[in-house]
């Protein structure tokens, strides 16, 4: 069992003592663009959420960011971003 099933798990299930309303599973990926650092953050809202892709890009040195949401599948999210807007 994948860590994030037990997290997401424990969390649904133990709501009224830790007073988790919402979770979902984030990935982070760095990666450079010439001299710059790039983040890739991933919110996945899990297969309950038929829209559950969000992701955001982040240049850590300009802190230019782009977003995207309510996506169906992590390619589409990635590939709606407006990756110009991040140096």
């Amino acid at each position: 069992m994948a860590v994030s099933d037990v997290v997401l798990g424990w969390l649904s299930s133990h709501q009224a003592q830790c007073g988790v309303t919402e979770a979902y599973e984030v990935s982070r990926f760095k990666g450079f663009r010439g001299h710059d650092s790039i983040v890739i953050e991933v919110h996945d809202h899990g297969p309950a959420v038929r829209q559950r892709y969000s992701v955001t890009a982040t240049n850590l040195e300009t802190e230019a960011e782009t977003t995207v949401s309510g996506k169906l599948s992590i390619e589409e999210a990635l590939g709606s971003l407006n990756w110009s807007a991040v140096g």
